[in-house]
């Protein structure tokens, strides 16, 4: 076996990089699920109320606007250290 045959190619360092970040964000999703289970859920039934179906979309768009604007302050944050503007 070469040393060159040990390597991985490109192609599928590519593949494992898409399936982590799916990883993450199955990850995140049953997390943000649990959390609006937990928050906005008294009790399982048949179907959730409109109180419910509130406060389980509040939650998500609370948790979107939050990432958003985590993630930009990052980006500027590196964009600064950079020496850009």
């Amino acid at each position: 076996m070469s040393e060159g045959s040990s390597q991985v190619s490109p192609e599928v360092q590519k593949f494992l990089q898409i399936e982590q970040e799916k990883a993450k964000l199955q990850e995140m999703v049953s997390k943000l699920a649990n959390v609006a289970f937990d928050k906005c859920i008294g009790y399982p039934g048949r179907s959730m109320s409109n109180s419910e179906q509130n406060c389980v979309a509040n939650t998500v768009a609370r948790f979107f606007d939050s990432s958003e604007f985590v993630l930009q302050y990052f980006q500027s944050k590196a964009r600064s250290s950079d020496g850009g503007y």
